[in-house]
């Protein structure tokens, strides 16, 4: 194969990457219609303005030990913590923490914890619905270009190759050497321009919507309001008669990148960064079991008399 054919090759599969990140952008765009998409996002902030209004004026704080000093200068630093209310509706607050938790998995931010033949059933839905594959990161959307280029051999690619262009079949299968970076080039730079169309076609309310959630979401807390959240069981009884549910789930690795920024805009002086992400969670876990023993060590002191 000459130099020319592999590059025209190439450029084909980039093509194609640039027209999935399209499609996919395409498609979030017609099943989720203008008023719609408005009405949600406003929604959704309210919610989170209600969640952080119910939060406690003082969590209390836990100290992360800052890794990214060197040996012997690690330097310690009061990260907030937030501590589960009892808020004056928890049926409401349980709503509230549903609805921000399905526009982050929406956004790609959080996904949630479900069984495999869940994720099958979610799958068409998924990917009609939302923009499942512009919101990959980095190492998702290289790994679906090597999914996307192995299927495309198996059911077309491969035997075009051999019996078409006369390849053996170890050439054929080499052509994915460069087919699949250039098609995940194409994911990329179709999901950039991407990014370019949607600003001229999102209206000014869903920019200005889109520009305070992304405030919210990096410069308080709620994604640790939404993600430490745990309803009591009456409280989830009550969700599945409205139809929604509280599903265990876990931050992206964009949703900790987006939540190590806004720790670093809590802490005082050291930078939050994601990999103290697991850090900071069992910092905090300490501390509210801490703060359960002192409530039933002072329960315990009060009632030892009687």
């Amino acid at each position: 194969m000459s130099i020319e054919t592999m590059f025209g090759d190439a450029m084909q599969h980039f093509g194609a990457g640039m027209v999935v990140a399209g499609l996919d952008y395409s498609t979030y765009m017609l099943t989720n219609s203008k008023q719609d998409r408005i009405e949600a996002k406003r929604e959704c902030l309210k919610s989170i303005e209600h969640l952080l209004d119910a939060q406690p004026k003082d969590a209390g704080t836990a100290e992360v030990v800052d890794a990214s000093k060197q040996e012997g200068e690690a330097k310690k630093a009061e990260v907030p913590v937030t501590v589960s209310p009892a808020p004056k509706d928890p049926l409401q607050y349980a709503q509230n923490v549903a609805l921000v938790k399905d526009y982050f998995v929406k956004m790609g931010l959080v996904k949630k914890d479900i069984s495999v033949k869940q994720k099958i059933k979610n799958f068409w839905h998924d990917l009609i619905h939302t923009e499942r594959i512009n919101n990959l990161s980095y190492a998702g959307k290289f790994a679906f270009a090597i999914g996307a280029e192995i299927l495309y051999d198996t059911a077309i690619g491969f035997s075009h190759y051999t019996q078409i262009k006369g390849h053996t079949p170890i050439g054929a299968w080499a052509t994915n050497l460069y087919q699949i970076p250039f098609f995940f080039g194409g994911l990329v730079v179709g999901n950039g321009m991407k990014k370019g169309v949607n600003w001229f076609l999102t209206p000014n309310e869903e920019k200005k919507l889109n520009k305070a959630l992304d405030k919210a979401a990096r410069n308080t807390n709620i994604v640790d309001v939404v993600m430490s959240y745990e309803p009591p069981q009456e409280v989830e009884a009550q969700l599945e008669k409205h139809g929604m549910e509280n599903i265990p789930s876990q931050l992206t690795k964009a949703g900790k990148k987006v939540y190590g920024k806004a720790m670093e805009g809590l802490t005082e002086g050291v930078a939050y960064i994601p990999k103290k992400f697991e850090a900071y969670m069992k910092a905090k876990a300490d501390a509210e079991k801490a703060k359960s023993e002192a409530r039933q060590k002072r329960f315990d002191e009060i009632t030892k008399g009687h």
